[in-house]
């Protein structure tokens, strides 16, 4: 039996509410970065995909270098790549919306874009319950010794003021708090326009069910890319 020469193509729903590429405050650009700062999620997914984190403590500064290497960017579907492309250069709108099943490459191409474009990336799930620790004082972040609290306008200032933000894993429970919805709806309209990617098990259809159709339809007036088959890195 022939094996493709790469993976799957994923499926690509152009944005329902197409803006003009020229118009920057829609669809604003990304410049390469040599480097970017990236969280210990990002660090964790970097060591798992084979990539190089440098530094320590919770903050780590990844090299973006060996996505100049071929046989890694391959790793994502050359129709994902392309996409991405085109979001950094404005052609598309914002958000990426990446959808598919767990092992899919959804987290891998997410990585792959915070490497080279620079940004901030964070699990649903996780920015959830930092919030809920912030708001009750119990949030801290320690280095070299020194310890300051976190609050929650500092999460929601560092989630704003990103470069490129990536929210994975939204919509893994079938159902969702109070707290859950308002946080998710509340991402999504303090990003609007602006260069972000959602990864997500559900289709915009199940979105709807989980959280409601304003979710949905925020989410589906981005650009959907459909992650198809089994991308997990097994390593040789």
């Amino acid at each position: 039996e022939h094996k493709a020469k790469h993976p799957p193509k994923p499926t690509v729903r152009p944005a329902s509410r197409p803006r003009p590429a020229s118009t920057t405050t829609s669809s604003p650009h990304l410049s390469s970065t040599t480097t970017s700062r990236v969280s210990q999620s990002v660090r964790r997914e970097v060591e798992r995909t084979g990539f190089t984190p440098i530094g320590k403590g919770d903050t780590h500064v990844a090299t973006c270098g060996s996505l100049r290497d071929v046989s890694r960017w391959e790793r994502i579907a050359p129709d994902t790549a392309e996409m991405i492309e085109r979001a950094s250069r404005g052609e598309v709108c914002w958000p990426l919306v990446f959808v598919g099943q767990a092992g899919s490459g959804k987290t891998c191409a997410a990585v792959c874009a915070v490497m080279r474009w620079g940004g901030r990336f964070w699990t649903f799930n996780e920015f959830c319950e930092k919030l809920i620790d912030a708001s009750q004082d119990r949030l801290y972040h320690n280095a070299c010794g020194v310890g300051y609290k976190i609050t929650a306008r500092m999460l929601w200032d560092e989630w704003r003021g990103a470069r490129l933000a990536i929210m994975d894993d939204v919509g893994t429970r079938m159902k969702v708090s109070d707290h859950q919805f308002d946080t998710l709806k509340r991402l999504l309209d303090s990003r609007e326009t602006k260069p972000t990617i959602i990864t997500t098990n559900l289709p915009i259809a199940g979105v709807a069910k989980v959280f409601d159709d304003r979710i949905a339809s925020r989410l589906g007036g981005g650009t959907v890319i459909e992650f198809n088959g089994d991308r997990r890195i097994t390593r040789q």
